[in-house]
């Protein structure tokens, strides 16, 4: 079970990562200098 959380836990924190980093690419696209 503690696996599991932990897994949960990791996958969890990539996909906030990632999604950070698309919603800042996003911007920097649709936003350009």
């Amino acid at each position: 079970m503690g696996h599991d959380l932990l897994v949960e836990a990791l996958e969890d924190f990539f996909a906030t990562s990632c999604t950070k980093r698309f919603v800042a690419k996003i911007l920097s696209t649709s936003r350009p200098v």
